[in-house]
């Protein structure tokens, strides 16, 4: 906001190049503008075997690692066990305040129960400290 009381919001997409979408992770996550200013759209793989995917956001500025875990702070859970491999925010939505980032974060469960929020290329879990309405398993 400028000091007339003028104010919008926007969002940017930062796209890090780790593996090109070849390498071992299991589920590769993309994310877009949604149609709503400020919002996000998430996409993602099919995972063989899947029977619904976890959806969660929460506060860039609340990860840390702590000992042998990534503590990533209270997250929203956007999605439980939605079968869908997207997921769009509402305009109703909550947009991050001025100055501040949120991350997104996709597990699946299949047969063998939940596969978390990890990733191959960094080994520590990713937990988080809290979630509205409970946290997925």
């Amino acid at each position: 906001s400028d000091a007339t009381g003028n104010s919008t919001s926007a969002l940017a997409v930062v796209r890090v190049p780790h593996d090109l979408g070849e390498g071992p992770e299991p589920v590769r996550v993309g994310v877009e503008p949604a149609a709503a200013p400020g919002m996000a759209h998430l996409y993602w793989n099919a995972v063989t075997g899947a029977q619904g995917y976890d959806v969660i956001s929460g506060d860039v500025g609340n990860l840390k690692v702590d000992g042998g875990h990534i503590t990533l702070g209270a997250v929203r859970v956007l999605a439980r066990l939605t079968t869908a491999s997207s997921w769009t925010e509402g305009a109703a939505g909550p947009v991050s305040e001025r100055g501040k980032a949120s991350f997104y974060l996709i597990g699946y469960r299949d047969g063998h129960g939940a596969s978390g929020y990890g990733t191959e290329s960094v080994p520590l879990p990713r937990e988080p400290t809290s979630c509205d309405g409970g946290c997925p398993p």
